[in-house]
């Protein structure tokens, strides 16, 4: 059923001049002004409550944002996000890793961490495909054959032991492939530091 507009006439509050308005059900009492300027004359002197105000101040912090320093290069920077206190305490992503390099994690996130560990990893995870990852590259991902790389690398000091290039990206490789002497995987002295084209060459 299509809806029919209602119009009625009344005299504004202010001038007294007679105008038409639409009633609306979303404003049951009706336009009482004729104009805005009308509207703002009759709030001329009227005091706003507090919770008014608190509104208005957020909005114009939310517009103009919040100023804050870095805390650890003191950048002065503004949150254009939070309404009413800084969330931010850092200027970038670089400067919260400086800052908090080297610090222990909360216990509250030590507690969730191994709660996750034991309800969603492996056969337990949303993610889990029955396996599908091969043997080789679950024990390249582990910890102590990352240690081993780093252990060949300073060893060798970033140097590539084919072409003695030390201004390339290099890589940690086996001497003996660790797919026939898997029981050297974490031999140092069955490791080498090369450059990537060494590497693809060796390979």
């Amino acid at each position: 059923m299509k809806r029919v507009a209602v119009f009625e006439t009344r005299n504004c509050l202010i001038c007294n001049k007679e105008f038409i308005f639409q009633k609306r059900k979303s404003n049951p009492r009706g336009q009482i002004y004729c104009s805005r300027e009308c509207r703002n004359r009759s709030r001329i002197g009227a005091t706003f409550s507090q919770e008014h105000k608190e509104r208005i101040k957020a909005t114009r912090q939310r517009k103009s944002g919040i100023p804050y320093n870095c805390l650890y290069c003191g950048k002065p920077c503004i949150d254009m996000e939070c309404p009413s206190e800084p969330r931010r305490q850092f200027c970038s992503r670089a400067c919260m890793g400086l800052a908090k390099k080297g610090q222990p994690f909360p216990a509250e996130c030590l507690r969730k961490a191994a709660i996750v560990s034991k309800t969603k990893t492996g056969d337990k995870s949303h993610r889990w495909k029955g396996g599908a990852t091969r043997r080789s590259s679950l024990l390249r991902g582990r910890k102590d054959m990352e240690d081993w790389k780093k252990s060949v690398l300073k060893r060798d000091a970033f140097q590539c032991g084919f072409c003695g290039a030390d201004d390339k990206k290099v890589q940690a490789d086996h001497i003996r492939p660790m797919s026939l002497y898997p029981e050297l995987r974490h031999d140092l002295a069955n490791g080498q530091a090369l450059c990537e084209e060494c590497h693809r060459k060796k390979n």
